[in-house]
């Protein structure tokens, strides 16, 4: 629905629909007040047009004039185990399941207003529920900062949830330096031991895809690799669904003629052991974003997913590649996989509530429900500590 002034919203619900915002999407993503690769159109699009539309997504737009200000896909669900209570999350893993960052695309110019917009639309229950949930998004950069200002200057009812942390590439002065920001001098030494037992079996290299190769036989070596291993016989690995590798063969080939793909591979006598995908990001292209890791499993004594990370990151000190940073994309419970990450990022979770009676009591109440399963857990650690003492002095 349009306002008569300000910014307006419109919410699509169709692949059509999308593709016709497509150039308007695309300069939007150059101009983004923090990148995120996985809501650009040569992500989303192609995880659309491959998996099909799933239903209760819905894109929320934000327009001034005749710019797109904000790009928020939103996907309508049940809050906890209320089926008729629905709240709009932006979309993110688990709701679909390669989209590792939730940050919505701002113009970095009109953040604010486009954040207004959006909020307007949540009062006047035009995106489809009272409540707005924020999950995965960046909790340390300047959406956070935007976001924070504009809920406190309007008095939008709002609870911040627990987020979580995952790895952060920076570099240091040198390799060494950042070796030892991440880990001990044991374990460095271990991962040197095994990087040199790896030479012993033959040459070990990495390489990169040029930006004038071919990119479809990365594609298929990628897609064999994880297949072989333990993705492939849980059946997660992309091979495994015709739709998913439909997808990845469509989504690098978009993003390698754009310039905006990052693939690296861990060579042992030229044959692949080792292979990651980034994406890098439209309006920051020193900014990777990792999609992807897979190895060969019969080299799991030598480590050579924790190898090929190894010398990526002492690759970018040598600035042979031009990355400044890099997000490990890990989910949350995940950080354990990002011992090599020396720097965290926040990731957050917030709950918005229209300004309206009903959205005040959600959030009001949801406040509530967790205080009481704080005390509850509170006091069954307690109970727990307390037997367990008994248990021991008697």
């Amino acid at each position: 629905m349009s306002q008569a002034f300000g910014p307006s919203v419109r919410l699509l619900r169709d692949l059509d629909a999308l593709r016709r915002i497509g150039g308007a999407w695309s300069d939007l993503c150059l101009r983004a007040l923090e990148p995120n690769p996985f809501y650009e159109p040569t992500f989303l699009l192609p995880l659309l047009e491959c998996r099909g539309w799933p239903p209760g997504l819905r894109i929320a737009i934000v327009e001034e004039g005749r710019d797109l200000v904000a790009f928020v896909p939103l996907f309508l669900r049940s809050l906890g185990r209320v089926p008729r209570l629905l709240v709009a999350r932006v979309l993110v893993a688990p709701d679909q399941p390669y989209g590792f960052l939730a940050t919505p695309l701002l113009d970095r110019g009109r953040a604010a207003a486009a954040l207004h917009g959006l909020f307007d639309a949540l009062d006047r229950a035009e995106l489809g529920s009272s409540l707005l949930e924020l999950l995965g998004h960046g909790e340390d950069g300047p959406f956070a900062r935007v976001l924070d200002e504009v809920l406190a200057g309007r008095g939008q009812p709002s609870l911040e949830l627990s987020g979580w942390q995952r790895g952060l590439f920076r570099p240091r002065s040198c390799f060494e330096s950042y070796l030892r920001a991440c880990l001990d001098g044991a374990r460095i030494r271990e991962l040197r031991r095994q990087r040199r037992r790896l030479a012993e079996q033959g040459e070990v290299r990495l390489e990169r895809l040029g930006p004038r190769e071919p990119v479809e036989p990365w594609c298929e070596r990628f897609l064999a690799m994880e297949a072989a291993g333990w993705k492939g016989r849980a059946g997660t690995a992309m091979a495994c669904r015709s739709d998913d590798a439909r997808f990845f063969r469509a989504m690098c080939a978009q993003r390698h003629a754009q310039g905006r793909l990052c693939f690296e591979a861990l060579l042992l006598d030229g044959r692949v052991i080792a292979s990651s995908v980034a994406l890098l990001a439209a309006s920051e292209p020193h900014a990777a974003f990792l999609f992807k890791i897979a190895h060969d499993e019969s080299m799991r004594r030598f480590g050579p997913g924790i190898l090929l990370e190894f010398a990526r990151f002492e690759d970018y000190h040598r600035n042979s590649a031009p990355i400044r940073w890099a997000d490990s994309c890990a989910g949350p419970h995940r950080e354990h996989l990002d011992r090599l990450w020396a720097d965290r990022r926040r990731l957050g979770h917030r709950l918005i509530g229209a300004r309206s009676l009903r959205g005040s009591a959600l959030i009001v109440a949801t406040r509530a429900l967790r205080a009481i399963r704080a005390r509850l857990a509170s006091g069954e650690r307690t109970s727990s500590a307390s037997s367990g003492g008994s248990r021991a002095s008697a």
